[in-house]
């Protein structure tokens, strides 16, 4: 900016081996102000105690000077068990603060798949917890006291199925938090809903369960999720045939309303993908299944019935089940393999 507030056309541009800021300071009034912004690398964080397959990374959330990450392949609890990690930053490091586990862990809930933070509270997604229902999922709430993180809730949607992912994404903000379950099947198989809970005091309760007003088989609404104040909006990727939308819904009172459908203005259209499925179905694994590894021994990870889809559905097309999600069940080691029998049995 200049001397009179006015803001100054900006840019980068690479000379050689630099990069210089440009400046346009036509017609300015000196003195000039020049806060250019550049983003360094602070610190590479990593678990103090990581397994092969861990998956640390897989989510993450920041709030000020708090980061919450998920490693939802940790075995704690058994094999992909799943858990996430607080890091608070100290001056210009960050310091691993806790970690979190469910208090009910059990093997290949995927712990950590999605993970939200707002003060002094974070929400942790296991979308194949099985409480349920095979793959039915949850999530759970944790809260800060000083230095100390407790479990204060686990949250499971009013009508739980086999195979909803209920926890896939989760977000927050004060006393609110919404969760998605992009498999659950009300409007047809995978059409997704979302489940938005309030805290009172230190109980939580389900306010409402959102769905879309346009919802269809296959859309996965609930994928993506997001809240702030009274306003939250669910991500539907598979709406329109792999076009995708995000629905925004607002609360009044107790009630929440959609209050309004959104596309990008040059979105894809029917047959832009073949056969209506999207381009990247080829490199595609379905959540609940993880990559075939194979260690440095050579050998190939053992499967279990853990790997199976709920109830014989399939898979929909979606970025949920990309590489790099890391949504899988466990499949680690002969131990591991033994696990998987004990599990069939």
């Amino acid at each position: 900016r200049d001397a009179g507030g006015r803001v100054l056309a900006a840019r980068m541009q690479v000379e050689g081996q630099a990069v210089r800021l440009v400046v346009d300071d036509r017609d300015a009034r000196y003195p000039v102000t020049v806060d250019p912004v550049i983003w360094v690398e602070q610190q590479k964080l990593v678990p103090d105690d990581g397994v092969e397959f861990g998956d640390f990374g897989g989510s993450v959330a920041l709030h000020g000077d708090t980061a919450i990450v998920g490693a939802l392949g940790d075995d704690d609890g058994g094999p992909a068990s799943g858990s996430a990690y607080v890091f608070v930053r100290q001056g210009d490091a960050w310091v691993h603060q806790a970690k979190l586990t469910a208090s009910d862990a059990g093997f290949g809930d995927n712990f950590g798949s999605s993970v939200a933070i707002d003060g002094d509270t974070a929400v942790v997604g296991a979308i194949l917890d099985d409480d349920l229902g095979k793959e039915a999922g949850s999530a759970y709430v944790f809260v800060r006291q000083g230095a100390i993180w407790a479990q204060q809730a686990k949250l499971t949607a009013s009508d739980p199925a086999a195979g909803d992912w209920f926890g896939v994404s989760v977000g927050i903000d004060g006393d609110t938090v919404i969760v998605g379950a992009p498999g659950d099947d009300d409007a047809g198989p995978w059409s997704g809903s979302a489940y938005v809970f309030v805290r009172q005091e230190a109980t939580w309760a389900q306010q409402t369960k959102l769905t879309a007003s346009e919802s269809a088989a296959e859309d996965q609404f609930g994928g993506s999720v997001a809240t702030d104040g009274n306003t939250a909006i669910v991500g539907a990727w598979g709406s329109d045939d792999l076009a995708g939308a995000a629905y925004v819904f607002v609360r009044q009172g107790g009630s929440w309303v959609e209050q309004a459908k959104l596309t990008a203005l040059d979105g894809g259209r029917p047959g832009t993908a073949s056969a209506g499925r999207s381009p990247l179905t080829a490199t595609r694994r379905s959540p609940g299944r993880s990559p075939t590894r194979t260690p440095a021994s050579g050998r190939a990870q053992p499967t279990c019935s853990r790997d199976r889809e709920p109830h014989g559905r399939s898979r929909p097309s979606s970025p949920l089940a990309t590489p790099g999600r890391g949504m899988h069940s466990a499949r680690r080691s002969a131990s591991a393999a033994a696990q998987c029998s004990s599990v069939r049995s």
